[in-house]
């Protein structure tokens, strides 16, 4: 959320911000995590979304590419806590085109399973404005299973 420098260099800064129309947004980190099912330790950002029904906790890493921030562990109120392996990719990381698609595949452990699956993110758009916010980004999320069978697909628009 900090003025772009121009710098084209990825660094995991330390941030420690609440935000939202009733502040029940919160993002802090980083911080040493370790993964309970590779054994990994990473630089992780914790996300918390307090809701009615209760705290959404979601934790994300740089992949090992640096090519995308990657979930690792998703609890909310209703549903079992998932974990995932570090290319579990929810938003694109350094230089991308527009109408470029790239591939990511991973794990996802729940309920003591697990899961093949790959996400498409397909880039459509990208330092535009939006509701008066320049440098926008707008990218399509697909997320399939082992068998290719769609299982999300999202259309997000980021404004920094």
């Amino acid at each position: 959320g900090r003025p772009w420098s121009g710098e084209k260099t990825l660094r995991l800064e330390p941030v420690d911000f609440t935000f939202g129309r009733r502040n029940h947004k919160t993002i802090r980190g980083p911080f040493q995590w370790t993964h309970p099912k590779t054994g990994k330790a990473l630089w992780v950002y914790e996300r918390i979304n307090r809701t009615k029904k209760g705290d959404k906790r979601q934790l994300f890493t740089v992949n090992p590419e640096g090519t995308g921030l990657a979930k690792v562990f998703d609890e909310r109120p209703g549903s079992p806590t998932r974990y995932f392996s570090t290319n579990a990719v929810i938003f694109p990381l350094g230089n991308w085109i527009i109408g470029e698609k790239r591939y990511f595949d991973f794990d996802e452990y729940t309920a003591g399973k697990t899961f093949r699956r790959t996400v498409l993110i397909h880039l459509r758009r990208q330092s535009f404005t939006y509701k008066e916010v320049k440098y926008a980004m707008k990218y399509d999320w697909i997320m399939t299973d082992d068998q290719g069978q769609r299982l999300f697909h999202e259309r997000f628009i980021y404004g920094p």
